[in-house]
């Protein structure tokens, strides 16, 4: 089951951001400048993707985003001669996918860890209360009256 999402105004924003680095390119004749205007537009238009992938996580590709990321590193190490002017775009790239499979990742941890709250309420009592003699235990705390508060217990 595919969403439909509409194309905001800020797509077209990002996309005439974008046409707009040629001209300065052109006028200052230095491809660093076009190379920083795409990179940071880049990296802005990823601002709906991210919005997509934080409603919705379960509906991206994580395979196509690692591939993406792999293939940028990929990139870099097949450049003859290294500069920021080739090696900017690439590097912020695999970077900024990285970050948003690492997102992602959270995100679907997160849901099924509270969808299994939801299903199974005594297996997360147990494990509470194991987490919680485990850290008696380990760090020699003391329960006082009232539950999850702990006192040190002197060491000597």
């Amino acid at each position: 089951m595919t969403q439909n999402f509409e194309r905001p105004r800020s797509d077209w924003q990002f996309f005439i951001a974008t046409l707009s680095s040629l001209p300065i390119w052109f006028f200052t004749s230095d491809p660093l400048w076009a190379v920083i205007i795409l990179t940071t537009v880049d990296v802005l238009g990823f601002g709906p993707t991210e919005r997509k992938a934080y409603h919705a996580p379960h509906t991206e590709s994580l395979t196509f985003f690692s591939l993406f990321a792999v293939r940028n590193l990929i990139v870099i190490a097949a450049l003859e001669s290294l500069s920021v002017t080739t090696v900017l775009f690439p590097l912020v790239i695999a970077v900024a996918y990285t970050l948003l499979i690492m997102m992602i990742n959270i995100l679907l941890i997160n849901k099924r860890r509270t969808r299994q709250m939801k299903e199974r309420p005594i297996d997360n009592l147990l494990l509470r209360v194991f987490v919680d003699n485990t850290i008696n235990n380990f760090f020699n705390f003391e329960v006082i009256d009232k539950p999850f508060i702990y006192n040190l217990k002197s060491i000597t």
